[in-house]
């Protein structure tokens, strides 16, 4: 019995031995498979990085074609206020040679009239070409919102989300 009991202690110990010698052996011949998937991280990692920096490259870009189209309505706005300041003073002159030729005699009518024609025809003019800058900015402002659509229909598919655009 005594020998049976001083056995087992020098069993256990060889068991624990072995495999640790084991386990040292496997640790040996293993450096190259951790490695692999060292390397399929390293990889995954930097493709994350990449999709990051082309999303935040999109929403950048999104970001700024907002922005143009703001400052283009704006531009708008001033356009077409200014067209309409015109056209008032335009009005306004008119008004005011109408009501001088009431008043002058007769003989001052006819050159009044031709100045009146005039001054219509030229109103026409301005006319016409504030309708063509209006034309040419809402055609800019109707670009911008086109591409901004394009952009904004990739984006579902890369955040998984449906981006809300004014």
């Amino acid at each position: 019995m005594d020998w049976l009991l001083s056995f087992i202690p020098k069993y256990v110990r060889q068991q624990q031995e072995q495999q640790q010698q084991q386990l040292q052996q496997q640790q040996q011949q293993q450096p190259q498979k951790p490695q692999q998937p060292l390397q399929e991280q390293e990889d995954e990692d930097q493709q994350q990085q990449q999709q990051q920096q082309e999303q935040q490259q999109q929403k950048q870009d999104l970001r700024l074609n907002r922005e143009l189209q703001q400052r283009l309505q704006e531009r708008l706005k001033e356009q077409l206020h200014l067209h309409q300041q015109q056209q008032q003073k335009e009005q306004q002159q008119q008004q005011q040679q109408q009501q001088q030729e009431r008043q002058q005699p007769s003989f001052f009518t006819t050159g009044q009239t031709a100045t009146a024609a005039t001054a219509a025809t030229a109103a026409t003019a301005a006319t016409a070409a504030a309708a063509a800058i209006a034309a040419t900015i809402g055609g800019a402002a109707t670009a911008a919102a086109a591409a901004i659509g394009g952009a904004a229909a990739e984006l579902p598919s890369l955040y998984g989300e449906v981006p809300v655009l004014p």
